[in-house]
């Protein structure tokens, strides 16, 4: 979504908003920011984040599951870089070697 936005070059800002404005679009909020800080300062605060978030609007990322998913995309988005950094075909041949034969059709 970021590089959709900068690729437009419009200054006019996003609109982000689920049904009550806090759980789904504070995620998505938390999302965005927190990964163009882990880009530019090499490091995220959530927990931080979100606090700095809840002072301005309350509930802002509601859930358990949606804190967790935070988590999990910084973690995916760091498991990224380093896989980017490594040969990405290196171990394509192991697909091949797990994959199971499906019955020819008659």
């Amino acid at each position: 979504m970021r590089r959709h936005i900068e690729s437009e070059g419009s200054e006019a800002p996003t609109v982000v908003h689920c049904s009550d404005g806090v759980g789904r679009t504070g995620t998505f909020i938390a999302l965005d920011v927190l990964l163009q800080q882990l880009e530019t300062e090499q490091a995220v605060g959530i927990k931080e984040f979100l606090h700095k978030m809840r002072l301005h609007r309350s509930h802002m990322v509601q859930t358990e599951s949606q804190y967790v998913f935070l988590h999990q995309c910084i973690m995916d988005s760091l498991q990224l870089d380093v896989t980017q950094e490594e040969h990405i075909y290196e171990n394509a041949d192991l697909i091949y070697d797990i994959a199971i034969p499906l019955p020819e059709l008659p």
